[in-house]
């Protein structure tokens, strides 16, 4: 089975979806948690996780791994493009002089629930609120952090 490198790291906790393609990009040899026990990835053959949890093999589909999975470690490479609650607040305060938990704070309540996100999280989310991406509605902050490219 041959693997994609996206460039974009990101982490998975319980009850939270993970894309499909991301679910794809989990590699043989990955530590999680299923269920709240340390497994392994044996096979991702794209829609299933063959896993190794105990001394007992399993499978498991997306969906269970939606419910019941936790990635503890950062799939692809490029944990740059994370950004995390004080991250946005600091640069949203640079660009506006204001604070971002004021000015959005439903977003800001969001990003309190999570572990720090993406930057295609963030658009996503930005987008379902505003219907316009945050890249392109606040491209000071986002050059701030993300950088220009």
């Amino acid at each position: 089975m041959k693997y994609c490198k996206t460039y974009e790291a990101f982490k998975k906790g319980y009850q939270q979806k993970i894309d499909l393609d991301d679910f794809k990009a989990i590699k043989k040899g990955t530590k999680l948690l299923y269920m709240g026990s340390e497994a392994e990835v044996l096979d991702n053959d794209g829609f299933t996780l063959t896993l190794k949890q105990n001394g007992k093999k399993f499978t498991v589909n997306k969906s269970m791994f939606d419910r019941g999975g936790m990635l503890k470690e950062t799939i692809n490479e490029g944990a740059d493009n994370l950004v995390s609650d004080p991250e946005l607040e600091e640069a949203w305060y640079q660009v506006y002089n204001e604070r971002f938990k004021n000015a959005h704070p439903g977003i800001f309540k969001i990003m309190l629930k999570r572990p720090p996100m993406d930057k295609r999280e963030l658009n996503r989310i930005w987008e379902e609120t505003f219907n316009k991406s945050f890249e392109d509605e606040h491209p000071n902050v986002w050059a701030i952090l993300f950088g220009k490219g």
